[in-house]
């Protein structure tokens, strides 16, 4: 099948097609062919000043690329942006497991905080007090 030059779709015998359809794809295939494009897709709202935290967050950002779009083992993604083997097992365990898990935030054991030693009343009087007098 081939077009004639006058916009209609004929074969090598010179018949016309009776119904020419192209192939269409329902799904969404778009992907990120490239780790240039996938960090573009990455939240950009994060602090990016101190170079250190900078590498760290380009760490994380290579680990998944190569986690989700090159479909690397964990231990293979984590050797290949140079984060340690037990780590990256451990962030895909959590990915896998908690939607909440967000690889880019510190995340700190809450649990184990030890609770305010303050009591009600003194705490709402410091509140209070620095509340009015912010220069303090």
């Amino acid at each position: 099948m081939f077009e004639n030059g006058q916009g209609d779709i004929i074969d090598e015998n010179r018949n016309e097609a009776m119904h020419w359809e192209e192939e269409v794809n329902p799904y969404v295939t778009e992907t990120l062919s490239n780790f240039t494009q996938y960090s573009e897709k990455q939240p950009t709202d994060l602090n990016m000043t101190d170079p250190e935290r900078s590498k760290r967050m380009a760490q994380k950002t290579l680990f998944l690329y190569y986690l989700q779009l090159k479909f690397l083992s964990a231990a293979a993604s984590a050797r290949k942006a140079a984060i340690n083997v037990h780590t990256g097992q451990d962030w895909t365990k959590k990915l896998e497991n908690d939607p909440d898990f967000d690889i880019f935030e510190k995340n700190t054991n809450k649990a184990v905080r030890k609770g305010s030693q303050l009591q009600e009343e003194p705490k709402a009087h410091l509140i209070e007090f620095f509340d009015d007098n912010p220069h303090a």
